[in-house]
């Protein structure tokens, strides 16, 4: 999904898609993530692309904690460091669509959707630059 809404970006603007933050798809990206973390020192967060339930996260700052991993399929993107919370929960929403024609546009959008809470309050990246969310 990363690589489609990067590829819309540029191709419509960057302005459109304002609500995704910037994300990288690796290892094809690998030199321009690292060139980007080198210069905007910020919380990254880097997700495996085939795995779930958290498994294999983590928070950094460091691009250099990406040279372990750089033939790894991952999505790194900025980490939002002020999360909406619910009683200090982070948690998201789910809408569920199908997508069943481009041009013309033909989306159906399910009736009920999904929202998940953390289990555990929320706690700012640890300043060292290195966290693990397993």
């Amino acid at each position: 999904m990363a690589d489609r809404i990067n590829q819309m970006s540029e191709e419509f603007g960057k302005h459109n898609f304002s609500f995704m933050p910037k994300t990288f798809v690796l290892p094809k990206e690998f030199w321009q993530c690292k060139e980007c973390m080198d210069k905007e020192k910020r919380f990254w967060i880097v997700k495996p692309a085939g795995s779930s339930q958290g498994k294999g996260i983590f928070i950094t700052c460091d691009s250099a904690d990406l040279d372990n991993v750089k033939d790894e399929n991952l999505t790194v993107s900025y980490y939002i460091s002020n999360p909406l919370t619910i009683d200090s929960l982070k948690f998201d929403l789910r809408i569920y669509v199908a997508i069943t024609s481009i041009n013309p546009l033909r989306i159906y959008m399910h009736e009920e959707g999904l929202v998940r809470f953390a289990t555990e309050r929320y706690e700012p990246p640890n300043p060292d630059c290195k966290t693990e969310l397993n």
